[in-house]
C-alpha cells in the first residue's frame, strides 16, 4: 500500500513519421509523507522513410533532419502537518537532445512551496517559490501564488 511504480510505452508510426514514448514512474507515501518521481523520453522521426510514413511531411522533413529526442523528469516531495501541507520538486526537460540541435538545453525548475487547507480541503491557498535554470545557468526566480475551490 506505501508503493507505486508504474510504467508506459508506445511504439509505431503516426502521419508525420515514427515515433515511440516510454515513461516510468513512482510514489511512496507513509502517512503525511509522499515521495513521487516521473521520468519520460521519446523519439520522433519525421523523416523516416518507412512506406507507412509517407505523407506531406517526409520530403520536408528528409532534408532538414526533424528527428526529435525529448526528455523530461521531475522529483517531488510533500509532508502534511494537520491544514499543511509543505513540498520540494525539482523538474527537467530537454526539448531535443540530438547533439546538433539549437534546442538542445536542459531546462530546469526548482520550487518549493506551502499549501494551506481549510474547510475539509473544499479550500486552498499555495504559496511557491520557483528557480529556472536553462543549461546550468540561472535565468529567474519567482513568487506564485495560487487559490483554490473546490465544489
Amino acid at each position: 500500500d506505501k508503493f507505486f511504480i508504474g510504467a508506459s510505452g508506445y511504439d509505431g508510426w503516426e502521419p508525420n513519421g515514427s515515433r515511440y514514448d516510454w515513461g516510468l514512474e513512482g510514489r511512496f507515501t507513509d502517512g503525511p509523507l509522499k515521495i513521487q518521481s516521473e521520468y519520460i523520453m521519446g523519439q520522433v522521426n519525421p523523416a523516416d522513410n518507412a512506406t507507412a510514413n509517407n505523407s506531406v511531411w517526409t520530403p520536408l522533413a528528409s532534408t532538414l533532419n526533424l528527428q526529435v529526442n525529448p526528455t523530461g523528469y521531475y522529483a517531488m516531495a510533500s509532508y502534511r502537518w494537520q491544514d499543511f501541507r509543505f513540498a520540494a520538486r525539482f523538474d527537467g526537460y530537454n526539448a531535443n537532445q540530438i547533439t546538433d540541435s539549437k534546442y538542445n538545453l536542459e531546462m530546469d525548475t526548482a520550487t518549493l512551496g506551502v499549501d494551506w487547507f481549510q474547510n475539509k480541503d473544499k479550500f486552498k491557498f499555495s504559496l511557491n517559490w520557483e528557480d529556472h535554470y536553462t543549461a546550468g545557468v540561472e535565468q529567474f526566480n519567482l513568487w506564485n501564488v495560487q487559490a483554490q475551490f473546490y465544489i
